[in-house]
């Protein structure tokens, strides 16, 4: 097996098992925020239009999240391990920090902004639920069962909590289609397709939906736009600290000298399937010299590894990327 091959088959088991973590973290800090909520108090503070008072209640904390943020920077940790895991028995030994400073300051800006972003969007979208629904005259304890979720087993489901504000507004509007008995609501591709029937027949013979059947129904597009929110997160984010932490190890290399810089070679490696953009097929097998040299894409982006935006690359070129860097270096001897 050819190094790169192996390299790619570390990476893949990887990206696998970060991916779950990440997604299983995120979607537990999630419930169990909802599985917290006093119903009563939430309800009571709605009922008062104390929107604070309803935040602190409801609203998802950095300290919520915690689990999820150490997911993530376990998965830079493991970037960084395969460098090392990489160097011959003969060359310099050295292991990973992952306590470095550049290492802390990467947890700290893109781990703790990421956390900052959804923790204020997450406020943002109560803020705008309640306003609308109170502006609709829902009744309080109705919205705080919208927000928190209904008990299904052990467990609430079903709410607003963990959506974007936008998922939010997609679920609001598919309760109004279902109430409204609106064929729209079967252009929503993240439907539980097992109520269709249900749906149908109710607008064939124009006859409303129950309360309790548009509860469930919505209850479960609501899991299902979570579960897709929780999916999105962790593939990238799996993917943007196992890289960071590769280029993070790279760095580490060098200090300990186990690799001469001007020795190193970079070399981007790309998928190369269907799915591949095709700036990044034409970057696949492009090598830079040293540590300090970008990658400079058709389009004129700039990226120290695939996936950095710290160059100012767009999203067109990083979100969903799935490539990485492969590294040709002349290990010295211990």
């Amino acid at each position: 097996m050819t190094n790169r091959r192996r390299l790619q088959n570390r990476l893949a088991a990887l990206l696998a098992q970060y991916d779950g973590q990440i997604q299983a973290a995120f979607l537990e800090a999630i419930r169990s925020k909802a599985n917290s909520i006093n119903l009563t108090d939430l309800a009571n503070a709605i009922e008062a239009r104390e929107l604070d008072r309803a935040l602190r209640i409801a609203g998802i904390t950095r300290a919520d999240l915690y689990p999820f943020d150490s997911a993530i920077s376990s998965a830079y940790v493991a970037g960084g391990q395969t460098i090392a895991a990489a160097a011959p028995a003969f060359a310099v030994n050295f292991g990973f920090d992952g306590r470095a400073d550049r290492a802390e300051r990467w947890a700290r800006d893109h781990v703790g902004q990421l956390v900052t972003n959804i923790v204020e969007d997450q406020a943002q979208m109560l803020r705008e639920t309640i306003g609308n629904q109170l502006a609709a005259g829902v009744n309080p304890r109705q919205t705080a069962l919208d927000i928190a979720g209904r008990v299904v087993g052990n467990a609430r489901q079903g709410g607003f909590i963990g959506l974007t504000r936008a998922q939010a507004g997609y679920l609001a509007n598919a309760r109004a289609e279902l109430e409204n008995l609106s064929a729209a609501y079967f252009e929503r591709t993240l439907r539980d397709k097992r109520f269709d029937a249900l749906v149908r027949k109710a607008i064939a013979d124009g006859k409303p939906l129950s309360k309790a059947d548009i509860d469930r129904i919505a209850s479960r597009y609501s899991d299902r736009l979570l579960k897709h929110r929780a999916d999105m997160i962790a593939r990238t984010e799996s993917i943007t600290a196992l890289r960071a932490g590769r280029r993070e190890g790279i760095e580490q290399a060098i200090e300990a000298g186990a690799i001469r810089a001007e020795t190193l070679t970079r070399v981007w490696d790309a998928t190369l399937d269907a799915r591949t953009r095709p700036d990044h097929v034409t970057m696949h097998g492009t090598a830079v010299e040293g540590l300090s040299a970008p990658f400079v894409l058709p389009d004129g982006s700039r990226m120290m590894y695939p996936g950095d935006t710290s160059l100012g690359a767009s999203a067109s070129q990083t979100i969903m990327c799935r490539c990485y860097e492969e590294h040709r270096v002349d290990w010295l001897r211990g």
